[in-house]
């Protein structure tokens, strides 16, 4: 309920008219009792003042209500002067030498609607400071600080032949200063939701920095519901909202406290019959937590979770950016069993959406250019979900040869790192520098003692066409799979090698046929 801050608070005012009239007769001082004007039948008489005294009457207007920030509702204000209770009705020296609560009450006190229209105030002639105090309750003689309205002017008085009938205005108002010494009451009734999970009120006399005791952060999250006595005047109100996975939230109101009335915030009278009070809604908060979860689209297990898989998500703030998963998460799973990756595989760009054409991102399908998500540097704004999109950057040589046949009675294939001679088994990836294999046929020896080869080499055969291994006659040779002569040997899948040998002993021949595996 925020309105424009500029501008006069009229709700409460009242117009009095201020009538200074004055008589030509001369007549004694009128006591209090006889302020009434005579009434002869059903009609008013006009009133005579004393000799040398005049008079002034005192008429209410309306107004209307205006808009308001936290004030009191129309319930509090009163638009209508006949609806206070009472008035009372000060006449001070314009010198300002009597102040409000000291004053000489007794020229109005307790006065009715009906009793103050008709009532003329009886004053020696000169210069008059008048102020009307507004009840809506009753009141202890010259206790201020219950009146709910208060309006004031200066005035002259003649008395006759000095003057003629003159009109002043007082605006009859609400009370926000603590002049009189009086409280208002702020009263809150409000209605938390879900995503809050903690309130916390700060209430600050207006333009200042320190908040009125016990109102410093004070916790509200159980007691949503509470009425504060305050002195008048205007007060910053400030209800800092938090929660989970939300953006903190503070509600700021601007609240006007009146002397004698009750400003509400939530709490007022529903229509309902009976009215029940209804509260002030608190505002949604708003989330800024987010959950993102990662879809590898390989072997791994629960894929579709955290980026470690630990968990359903993770949790990122509104506007972070992701740091992109490291070794060995970015790997490609073959297999959990033994665990084996495909290093020939990187993921080449993280997708919020799938492929539409197939549920795995290896290699190129259609991907949404438009659903790319750079880690680092797209920022998170809603729950995601990434998909990564797997790109084929090198090749895998697997060389655990395997004899898919072999009629040699004996002898062996070994495998040794070029350059360390260290045996070798596993993978060679073209990812990063390619070690030479060396492959070698090592033949038993016979005779006594043994010193001559059961098998000569006859020949190394391709099952590739376009790798020659012709000129190769010795039983060791060397594989350098960057080499042009070995790169047929680098499309997928199976590739075989044939040893042809001579039996020396028989002079019968052997072969052995050795299968590798290309990535």
């Amino acid at each position: 309920m925020k309105t424009n801050k500029c501008g006069v608070y009229a709700a409460l005012a009242a117009v009095l008219l201020i009538a200074a009239v004055l008589i030509a007769s001369c007549m004694d001082p009128a006591a209090p009792s006889g302020f009434f004007a005579p009434k002869k039948g059903d009609t008013k008489v006009p009133f005579v003042p004393p000799a040398g005294k005049g008079y002034v009457m005192l008429k209410l207007g309306r107004a209307g209500e205006t808009g308001r920030t936290i004030r009191p509702p129309s319930s509090e204000l009163i638009s209508n002067p006949e609806d206070f209770d009472h008035f009372d009705v000060l006449f001070k020296s314009d010198d300002g030498s009597s102040t409000p609560g000291t004053a000489d009450l007794t020229n109005g006190l307790d006065m009715t609607y009906s009793e103050l229209e008709d009532t003329p105030f009886v004053l020696d002639p000169g210069n008059y400071i008048v102020e009307v105090y507004a009840f809506k309750v009753t009141h202890a003689a010259s206790d201020l600080g219950n009146a709910a309205a208060f309006g004031a002017t200066t005035l002259e008085v003649n008395a006759q032949g000095e003057g003629t009938f003159t009109e002043q205005t007082i605006h009859l108002s609400e009370i926000d200063n603590n002049d009189l010494n009086g409280t208002g009451i702020f009263t809150y009734l409000l209605d938390s939701n879900s995503s809050i999970d903690a309130a916390a009120l700060t209430i600050t006399p207006y333009g200042d920095t320190t908040p009125v005791g016990g109102y410093n952060g004070k916790d509200i999250t159980g007691i949503l519901g509470d009425s504060i006595s305050l002195p008048p005047g205007y007060y910053s109100v400030k209800i800092a909202l938090s929660g989970t996975k939300v953006a903190s939230k503070t509600v700021h109101e601007i609240l006007h406290v009146y002397q004698g009335m009750t400003s509400y915030y939530g709490g007022t009278m529903s229509s309902d019959d009976p009215p029940v009070p209804v509260p002030m809604s608190l505002p949604t908060l708003n989330r800024n937590v987010y959950d993102v979860t990662f879809k590898y689209g390989d072997a791994r297990d629960d894929d579709g979770k955290s980026m470690d898989g630990s968990s359903d998500s993770d949790e990122y703030t509104h506007g972070d950016t992701i740091t992109a998963p490291a070794d060995p998460l970015n790997k490609y799973v073959k297999s959990l069993s033994p665990l084996e990756y495909d290093t020939t595989l990187e993921i080449q760009t993280w997708y919020t959406e799938n492929r539409s054409d197939t549920n795995t991102g290896i290699t190129d399908g259609t991907w949404d250019s438009s659903k790319a998500f750079t880690m680092g540097t797209t920022k998170v704004f809603r729950d995601t979900n990434l998909f990564a999109r797997w790109k084929k950057t090198g090749i895998i040589v697997s060389i655990d040869f395997v004899y898919n046949t072999s009629t040699l009675t004996t002898g062996s294939i070994t495998l040794v790192n070029k350059g360390s001679n260290t045996p070798f088994t596993g993978l060679i990836s073209l990812l990063s520098p390619l070690p030479e294999v060396t492959i070698t046929f090592t033949s038993p020896k016979h005779g006594d003692p043994p010193q001559t080869d059961t098998y000569t080499v006859v020949e190394w055969l391709s099952g590739d066409d376009d790798v020659d291994l012709s000129s190769i006659t010795t039983n060791s040779f060397d594989i350098n799979f960057a080499l042009p002569a070995y790169e047929a040997w680098l499309t997928a899948g199976d590739q075989e090698i044939t040893l042809s040998v001579l039996n020396t002993l028989n002079n019968q021949p052997e072969s052995i046929t050795i299968k590798f595996n290309v990535q």
